[in-house]
């Protein structure tokens, strides 16, 4: 006996519906997922950060001034009398 013919329309259109659900609740889930919950955090203590033994040790570097390098509040005749120098 032959099996009487099914209607796919409204199967299709329900899948169409539950794929619509799926999205909007993984969209949902993720939003309320990523959203800050002030109120499940607990502020332990405030305190200054420690000093790094690295940073203590560590002596500034000597800046020697090389000669002839004279600078000039106008950079064009700063660069104009360079170049007549050479």
């Amino acid at each position: 006996m032959a099996q009487p013919k099914r209607n796919n329309n409204g199967s299709k259109a329900l899948e169409i519906t539950m794929c619509d659900v799926l999205d909007a609740l993984e969209e949902s889930a993720s939003y309320f997922g990523y959203q800050p919950g002030l109120d499940d955090m607990e502020i332990l203590s405030i305190e200054a950060p420690a000093p790094d033994p690295y940073l203590q040790r560590a002596t500034p570097a000597t800046v020697h001034p090389l000669p002839g390098a004279e600078r000039s509040a106008d950079i064009v005749a700063y660069l104009m009398r360079r170049e007549s120098a050479a």
